[in-house]
């Protein structure tokens, strides 16, 4: 019963040649797309595991004025916040 699905799957591919291409590469296109953005997602959330409360650490971005230009930077030399 199964291989008769596949015969007949295959005829319907070769059948309609352009219309199967088009949806292939639009399959592979949408699953590629959704790889890579699970494979974001989970780099994203894989920061301070390591940390016991590492679901409340943030990330202090500051400004700098230096010479009329801005920059930002995620560094400071001094203490942001009371700890």
């Amino acid at each position: 019963m199964i291989k008769n699905y596949f015969k007949i799957a295959w005829r319907n591919l070769w059948k309609n040649k352009v219309f199967s291409t088009v949806n292939i590469i639009g399959l592979s296109i949408g699953l590629t797309c959704c790889l890579l953005m699970a494979l974001y997602i989970q780099h994203e959330l894989s920061y301070d595991n390591f940390q016991a409360k590492g679901d409340r650490a943030v990330r202090v971005i500051m400004e700098y004025n230096m010479g009329g230009s801005v920059s930002k930077g995620n560094y400071t030399s001094t203490k942001v916040m009371p700890s």
